[in-house]
C-alpha cells in the first residue's frame, strides 16, 4: 500500500538503544504538540514504532483506533523510517471483518487529514534529525 506511506532510507545505522532513543525523541516531538504518542517496540525485526494519535484528530472509525505509525528500524546499510497509516496496536482483531470491507474509506479519509497537516513528512524529518544526532554517539554502528 504504497499510497499510504512515506518512506526514507538514511545512511547512518544505529543499535537497538540508539533506535529506542529516536522513537523517544519522536513520541516527545509530537506529545509537545498535544499528540498521545506510543513507542513500542517492533515484533518482526529490530526497531520500534511509534504510534501518533489525536482524539479530535484521529477518530475512532467503527470501533477502530487509528494512527500515524512511524516505524524505526536499522539495515546493514543504514536506518529506514517509514510513516503509515494503520491501525493503532492489536485493535484490528475484534472487527477485523468490518475493516476489510471499508478499509479504503477509512485509511483514504484518514490519510488525508496526514497528508493535508504533513505530519508524515514532519514524524520522518524529526527521525532523521535524531538518527543523524545518535549515529554521532555510542549507539552506531558502522554501516
Amino acid at each position: 500500500m504504497a499510497t499510504f506511506r512515506n518512506e526514507k532510507k538514511i545512511d547512518a545505522a544505529l543499535d537497538q538503544a540508539g533506535l529506542q532513543e529516536v522513537a523517544a525523541d519522536v513520541a516527545n516531538h509530537f506529545e509537545g504538540q498535544e499528540y498521545e504518542a506510543e513507542s513500542i517496540p517492533l515484533e518482526d525485526k529490530e526497531g520500534w514504532m511509534v504510534s501518533i494519535t489525536r482524539g479530535g484528530f484521529f477518530r475512532t472509525v467503527l470501533g477502530q483506533k487509528t494512527a500515524l505509525n512511524v516505524s524505526i528500524w536499522s539495515t546493514a546499510d543504514g536506518t529506514n523510517v517509514d510513516a503509515d497509516v494503520g491501525l493503532f496496536k492489536s485493535q484490528a482483531i475484534p472487527s477485523l471483518i468490518t475493516v476489510f470491507i471499508f478499509w479504503p474509506v477509512i485509511l483514504g479519509q484518514i490519510w488525508g487529514l496526514v497528508k493535508e497537516s504533513k505530519l508524515d513528512n514532519e514524524a520522518v524529518k524529526v527521525a532523521e534529525r535524531s538518527i543523524r544526532a545518535h549515529a554521532t554517539t555510542a549507539g552506531a554502528v558502522p554501516a
